[in-house]
């Protein structure tokens, strides 16, 4: 094969391999994860101070309805990797809206933002104790 024929179907092989990427890129499989709509994390509620498992949709806000009690003030637990504490993030209150936890939240035992959520079956997250709760209205 002389050097010109083999160019050109190297061209070919090329825009062959190009289409199909290209295909593959905006019509092929989809690599987007598929996340649940539903999620389940501990927290407490400042109402009555109960403890509970709350399950909650995707995009819901703090504060979530206690069981026990009826009130919508349950947050969940955070856990500081620096002193081993349980806590709830300062609450940011505002008028008309029910009081929410800050969006960058710290420790509110030690004031270390090594924090993240706590998770009872997390043998790396055993409390040494619950730092004091914020002040319900």
């Amino acid at each position: 094969m002389d050097g010109s024929k083999r160019n050109m179907w190297l061209s070919v092989v090329a825009v062959v391999l190009f289409a199909f990427a290209g295909y593959r890129v905006f019509f092929g499989a989809s690599n987007k994860l598929d996340l649940p709509d539903t999620f389940t994390g501990y927290g407490v509620c400042l109402a009555c101070q109960e403890e509970t498992i709350v399950v909650f949709k995707k995009g819901e806000k703090h504060p979530y309805r206690c069981e026990a009690c009826g009130a919508q003030a349950v947050y969940l637990w955070w856990f500081c990797n620096d002193c081993g504490y349980r806590f709830i993030p300062e609450l940011i209150r505002k008028p008309g809206e029910p009081p929410r936890p800050t969006p960058y939240p710290y420790c509110t035992h030690c004031s270390c933002n090594s924090v993240s959520g706590w998770d009872p079956e997390n043998p790396a997250q055993n409390p040494e104790g619950d730092a004091r709760l914020p002040e319900w209205p």
